[in-house]
């Protein structure tokens, strides 16, 4: 019996979708990777048409903060914009900018490289990033929140004569 080591077996395995692409096949069944559509590249002309085309609008929100000497200060934001993109394709939600400056824990404050801010500062900027995006004409938002303490801000904003819908979920 054959002897194959471990590493040459993850190896070819990291290899199989490479060819499969270089072959003109697509493992997954989907013609094209798609992009999320991202608020930021919209022109502004097609805002309206962007607005009436997206069921909801999506805001990750992560942090910058220690993870350890091994991790990315950006760990949180990292994987939040990931997590966000891939449920803005499956939702065709339009996708805002991962908003990574948030209040971080007292136990990550004292090593370098924790960026928090004040969870007041934080409700604040909440309600303005909000607001406008209500102002833009989305009724229905989704913060996805890829840190523990981003949900310590309570955003309030409010639209006259309109019923948005706003979520934060506590904690992925």
């Amino acid at each position: 019996m054959t002897h194959i080591a471990r590493r040459n077996f993850l190896l070819a395995g990291a290899a199989v979708p490479l060819a499969l692409e270089a072959g003109g096949n697509q493992s997954s069944g989907r013609a094209a990777e798609a992009e999320p559509g991202r608020f930021e590249a919209i022109p502004g002309y097609r805002l309206a048409d962007a607005v009436d085309s997206s069921p909801l609008a999506l805001i990750p929100c992560g942090s910058l903060e220690y993870h350890g000497p091994h991790n990315p200060l950006g760990a949180d934001t990292i994987i939040i914009s990931g997590l966000a993109e891939r449920v803005a394709l499956r939702t065709r939600a339009a996708l805002f900018p991962t908003i990574c400056f948030t209040h971080c824990p007292a136990h990550t404050a004292r090593f370098k490289g924790t960026l928090s801010i004040r969870p007041e500062v934080m409700t604040l900027y909440f309600e303005d990033v909000l607001r406008a995006i209500l102002s833009a004409g989305f009724n229905r938002i989704l913060m996805l929140n890829g840190a523990t303490t981003a949900t310590s801000a309570r955003p309030g904003a409010r639209s006259p004569g309109r019923r948005p819908s706003v979520m934060m979920p506590p904690f992925w």
